[in-house]
């Protein structure tokens, strides 16, 4: 493994709003053993985190129906949470930052490891 830092592109994120809903009745929180509110706050939050990988991992804002790396032959629907931003697999198509893992051997892990840098 070489000892030089490599240097790592930059994925710049866009601020953007995120929503979300729950429907629940006043009697399931009255009646509810564990606090629900603190139950549904988790859940928002394992959600949450869920999309924002989602975006940073597979963003990529081309809505033609070829070249997003989420759809296949066809457009993505608009408003689609992938489509804010390009995330860090177009960013390493883009710049051609790939390994033929072949049979991912040592050595090809320690490739991956070396084109992702150090920031």
């Amino acid at each position: 493994m070489t000892t030089s830092k490599a240097g790592t592109d930059e994925v710049v994120l866009v601020a953007k709003k995120y929503s979300t809903s729950v429907y629940a009745s006043g009697e399931l929180d009255d009646d509810s053993i564990v606090n629900i509110n603190t139950f549904l706050g988790d859940k928002f939050a394992k959600s949450y985190k869920e999309l924002l990988d989602g975006v940073v991992v597979n963003g990529d804002v081309v809505t033609a129906s070829t070249g997003n790396v989420n759809s296949d032959d066809g457009a993505p629907t608009a408003g689609t949470y992938y489509l804010h931003q390009d995330g860090l697999v177009k960013t390493a198509i883009t710049n051609s930052a790939t390994v033929n893992a072949g049979a991912l051997d040592l050595a090809d892990i320690r490739g991956m490891r070396k084109l992702l840098g150090l920031k």
